[in-house]
């Protein structure tokens, strides 16, 4: 259950996900990316620092190309982060978020990192109510998914704009937009 965050309010999650992609994209990343509109009641810079994170390290273990995408299920807001490098091992998958922990085939590549960004993106998360976790996605690449309850039922406010469609956009590389 998530705790009272001071400044949290309903945030657009597929918006701060859509500004990391782009922020991905500007350094150079391969980055796919369908999104679906959903909102979660948060800190909008502690959502935006799980997705920068996530994004961060998957650039960090990708061979050539990273999937980001979200999934608007009812009452559950899904983030799945997919980088084509080697998925985290069974044995390490909860270890992987221990702080200072950098798994052998991070330290093999040398590309950085503290060992503190998936801490951190555990703790943020848990923080909002919600759930992280490394696996493997269905094609074998290496997935990281985040699950936070959805703000279902927004408060209204005057002037606030209505409830946002449930279509989905995908973002490719075309355009880069």
């Amino acid at each position: 259950e998530a705790t009272e965050l001071s400044g949290s309010t309903v945030i657009d999650l597929d918006d701060i996900v859509l500004g990391e992609v782009r922020v991905a994209r500007a350094k150079g990343a391969n980055v796919q990316a369908a999104l679906q509109p959903v909102q979660v009641n948060g800190v909008a810079d502690h959502i935006r620092r799980v997705v920068r994170n996530l994004v961060d390290n998957a650039i960090r273990h990708a061979d050539s190309a990273i999937r980001v995408s979200v999934y608007n299920n009812g009452h559950r807001a899904e983030v799945h982060v997919d980088n084509d490098g080697a998925p985290v091992p069974e044995s390490d998958r909860i270890r992987v978020f221990h702080r200072f922990v950098r798994l052998d085939q991070a330290r093999d590549r040398d590309r950085g990192g503290s060992g503190l960004g998936l801490a951190i993106v555990r703790e943020l998360v848990l923080r909002h109510g919600g759930s992280v976790e490394a696996t493997e996605a269905e094609d074998g690449w290496c997935r990281f998914r985040v699950d936070l309850p959805a703000a279902v039922d927004p408060p209204s406010t005057n002037g606030a704009s209505a409830p946002r469609p449930a279509s989905s956009r995908t973002i490719g590389n075309v355009g880069q937009s």
